[in-house]
């Protein structure tokens, strides 16, 4: 009767899954807890585990395991019908250490042959530690694959672009690792590297190639692992993008006369965007969009231009280092009225005492300078001093009144830009035509010979002076004939 019943414990002991199993998942993640209980309704339960930690109580049917190391491990429960505890704690150490295989893979025929002989073995022993006090036990285990500790891995190529520049390919700079069943998926932000992320719908390779940008983007690389293991996220890259280039504007346009000194050219709106900004002021004689060339060492925000004799446009040229382009400001044109010319006025004329001169005439008209006037002036003394303006006179001809005496005239032409005169025009006046005297006035008798009648005062006046004598018989008013 004993040699049966020990062979009846034999085979309960050394067939175990016959009788009963431990329930609960067979993979797990780092870190995971996760709960077991034993199928068997016996009366005491010790639970051990490889590769974790028990939360909470080891005694009770249903465990807490919380795995804390990667790999193939195990967890086993020791348990006991008929009331009693193993007798010890070193003896139910030996129990335990006796099924506790701890290998990283599947059991291999020879650790299951081991494993088997080990439990007759210690069948045998708690026999005899708990057979005089009625009770059997039994020890039984579940292998558990637990996941790596989920790794994001770590991403690279963090740069600085122009805007709307093209970014090289955000790199894969280490894979991720731990988990089960990883899936990328990139995401970006616009407002920060800690916040504002959105997924970038298909972007689930190791790796990503950003569209153009216009502003600076933050990008991270999320790693989800299937089996509930988590998900986490890489290290953030930014890609810093500047801003849109623009060249500002300039100010000050102005009218100036010919060989004027203009006044500064403006910033009125400093150039922003790019990197590195320089400047380079232009100007063109030609158009406000053609025919322009750098000023040398025109280099600041203003610019002051020289003198100038014609009409000139400007223009700021921005460029922006890192190869992000040049631009144009606004034109700004600088318009230089023409150089003022008098013009030029004719009709010199010789006339007679108190004769009535013809119109001086308007040979050519002022030109250049603004908002040009006339004013006739006239002189006795010469052709360059003496000259006096004369009232009302201010068209572009004059006709002077009857003269006297020689005169010589000039035309004033009066500009914003400054006054200049035109050639001068001489109307000369003959003297005032002078008979002279003659003299010897005589008495002789009937048919006698008269002295020669003398020249007392000659002729003078008019131009070209001749002579005729005249007489009359009648009186000395009237009736005279020349002779």
């Amino acid at each position: 009767m004993k040699r049966l019943t020990l062979i009846i414990l034999f085979l309960f002991f050394y067939f175990p899954k016959s009788f009963s199993q431990i329930y609960g998942n067979s993979t797990a993640c780092y870190n995971e807890t996760v709960g077991y209980y034993a199928a068997t309704g016996w009366d005491t339960y010790f639970w051990t585990v490889s590769g974790g930690s028990i939360i909470g109580s080891s005694t009770s049917r249903n465990v807490s395991i919380k795995w804390t190391s990667s790999g193939y491990r195990h967890v086993q429960v020791t348990v006991t019908r008929g009331g009693f505890e193993p007798l010890s704690t070193t003896k139910q150490d030996s129990v335990n250490r006796s099924t506790d295989i701890n290998v990283l893979s599947e059991p291999t025929q020879e650790s299951q042959q081991e494993l088997s002989s080990t439990r007759l073995a210690n069948t045998k022993n708690n026999l005899a530690a708990r057979l005089p006090i009625g009770g059997i036990g039994n020890t039984y285990t579940k292998y558990v694959t637990v996941y790596g500790n989920l790794n994001a891995g770590s991403i690279g190529n963090a740069q600085i672009l122009c805007y709307n520049g093209n970014p090289g390919t955000l790199t894969n700079t280490a894979s991720a690792s731990g988990g089960t069943g990883l899936s990328y998926l990139w995401q970006k932000s616009t407002s920060s590297s800690s916040s504002g992320f959105s997924n970038i719908s298909g972007a689930t390779s190791s790796t990503y190639n950003p569209p153009n940008l216009t502003q600076t983007t933050w990008y991270r690389r999320r790693v989800t692992s299937a089996s509930g293991c988590g998900t986490k996220y890489s290290n953030v890259i930014k890609i810093t993008v500047y801003g849109n280039l623009n060249a500002g504007s300039i100010g000050n346009a102005q009218t100036i006369c010919y060989n004027g000194n203009p006044g500064t050219l403006t910033n009125t709106a400093s150039a922003s965007g790019g990197t590195g900004l320089s400047y380079l002021w232009q100007k063109s004689t030609s158009s406000s969009s053609s025919g322009f060339s750098n000023i040398s060492g025109a280099t600041s925000t203003i610019y002051n231009p020289p003198n100038l004799t014609q009409t000139t446009w400007y223009r700021r040229r921005v460029t922006s280092a890192s190869g992000c382009g040049t631009k144009y400001s606004n034109v700004i044109k600088i318009t230089v009225y023409g150089n003022l010319n008098a013009g030029s006025i004719g009709n010199a004329q010789t006339i007679c005492y108190n004769g009535n001169p013809g119109t001086l005439t308007n040979a050519a008209s002022a030109s250049g300078g603004t908002g040009l006037s006339y004013l006739w002036q006239k002189s006795t003394s010469s052709s360059s001093s003496g000259f006096s303006n004369i009232s009302g006179a201010t068209s572009t001809t004059y006709n002077p009144p009857n003269l006297t005496q020689t005169t010589w005239y000039r035309r004033r032409v009066t500009s914003g830009c400054g006054t200049k005169y035109s050639n001068v025009i001489k109307i000369t006046v003959y003297g005032n035509l002078n008979a002279g005297s003659i003299g010897s006035a005589q008495t002789i008798c009937y048919n006698a010979n008269p002295s020669t009648i003398t020249n007392t005062a000659s002729a003078s006046g008019g131009t070209g002076l001749s002579y005729l004598w005249q007489k009359s018989t009648s009186s000395s008013s009237s009736g005279f004939s020349n002779i």
